[in-house]
């Protein structure tokens, strides 16, 4: 055949006058060849999930993990950046909670409550969780008693859920009580004189909640 039926080659309907746009990929192959002279190829036998909880239990190599991941809170954290993003949280859920006690009033369903119950934690939340991944800026959130207002925080949503058990399912609740046993286990090594303290941080925020519904009653 002539040079402009070359696309009637193996029926691809390809021609001189077919446009590079509408033409199919390249296909290439390589082979690698080895020092006896055959081909070899790199075999995968195993693969590393990358999102995947890390599993080492060598705290320099966590350190630098956490590090690499949440190394740059620390440009959120300067200044006053702490006390900020403290008060973006209280002001969000305060806001919530407002909401459904708002919603309480007359006799139909609490829409504010059943929402709340499985949303997701407010942004700003869940920033200062991944700011609280480390060392270094826990000291600050210590330093900006964090741990009193995240306990009140936690007290006031625990009475807005009204049922019991629904701290363990509600995403906020969640969060707010790993930040509080997270800064609370900072307290207990960096002070023995803390360690009441940090206890009643960490243990007692469930049991008020029960002790404030047994006096209402």
């Amino acid at each position: 055949g002539s040079g402009g039926d070359l696309g009637n080659v193996g029926g691809s309907g390809i021609t001189e006058e077919t446009p590079l746009s509408a033409l199919p990929p390249m296909v290439i192959t390589y082979r690698l060849t080895g020092v006896d002279g055959e081909a070899t190829e790199d075999t995968v036998t195993t693969l590393e999930d990358p999102e995947a909880p890390s599993t080492t239990t060598d705290p320099a190599q966590l350190e630098r993990e956490l590090e690499k991941e949440f190394g740059m809170t620390r440009h959120i954290t300067q200044g006053r950046g702490i006390h900020g993003l403290l008060k973006s949280v209280e002001r969000n859920i305060n806001e919530t909670l407002r909401k459904i006690r708002r919603d309480d009033i007359g006799s139909g369903d609490n829409v504010a409550r059943t929402h709340f119950k499985t949303s997701p934690p407010f942004p700003g939340l869940r920033l200062l969780s991944c700011c609280a991944k480390l060392p270094s800026n826990r000291k600050l959130l210590l330093e900006a008693r964090a741990p009193t207002i995240l306990l009140r925080l936690l007290l006031d949503v625990l009475h807005a859920l009204e049922d019991q058990g629904q701290s363990e399912r509600n995403p906020t609740a969640k969060e707010l009580q790993e930040m509080i046993e997270g800064l609370a286990s900072d307290m207990l090594t960096s002070d023995g004189s803390t360690s009441v303290t940090a206890q009643a941080t960490t243990g007692s925020a469930k049991e008020q909640q029960e002790l404030e519904v047994e006096d209402a009653s």
